[in-house]
């Protein structure tokens, strides 16, 4: 009894599994997986996936941030900070590029001790929550206090590379 009542369940399970995987006739009488029927409401634009689309071009329009919105300081040369603080040294390439992946960014930081880290950078587009732009950035903290200084090195936009300076870490 108990084997046939799993084979029932097992059968059960397996063609719900099926039909979910499969999908039953759409609209037009033509037999949809699940897969394309996500696929086809994204086409249509109906039902949720034009909401989440709608919603997205209105943030996507309307929405500018300052510089200062993440709450995240930006060192200038000679800037003192607390110890452990994030901060961020902000550079503008010299041009904007179609594809950011092509350019690499990173700033090498000297401190007290022979202490050195190498942080990568990233690109945060007109640096107020746009896409298209020429800001980049290196996001840090310091671990120890002192004097540090920092060199950047970058490829892809002679803007990027070789801007340099120095911080104070206060404990």
């Amino acid at each position: 009894m108990r084997q046939a009542s799993f084979m029932i369940a097992l059968a059960a399970a397996l063609l719900i599994g099926w039909l979910g995987f499969r999908g039953a006739k759409d609209r037009y009488g033509e037999e949809r997986g699940a897969d394309q029927e996500v696929a086809g409401a994204s086409e249509r634009g109906d039902g949720f996936a034009q909401f989440g689309r709608e919603r997205f071009a209105v943030v996507a329009r309307g929405m500018r941030l300052s510089p200062e919105a993440d709450g995240i300081p930006e060192i200038t040369d000679g800037g003192r900070l607390p110890l452990w603080a994030t901060a961020e040294i902000r550079l503008h390439a010299r041009s904007t590029h179609p594809d950011p992946f092509g350019v690499e960014l990173e700033a090498v930081f000297e401190g007290p001790g022979g202490r050195t880290l190498v942080v990568p950078g990233f690109y945060d587009g007109d640096g107020m929550g746009g896409g298209d732009g020429n800001v980049w950035k290196v996001r840090f903290f310091l671990d120890r206090p002192g004097v540090w200084t920092y060199r950047t090195r970058g490829t892809g936009d002679p803007g990027l590379d070789g801007r340099s300076g120095q911080a104070e870490v206060e404990a």
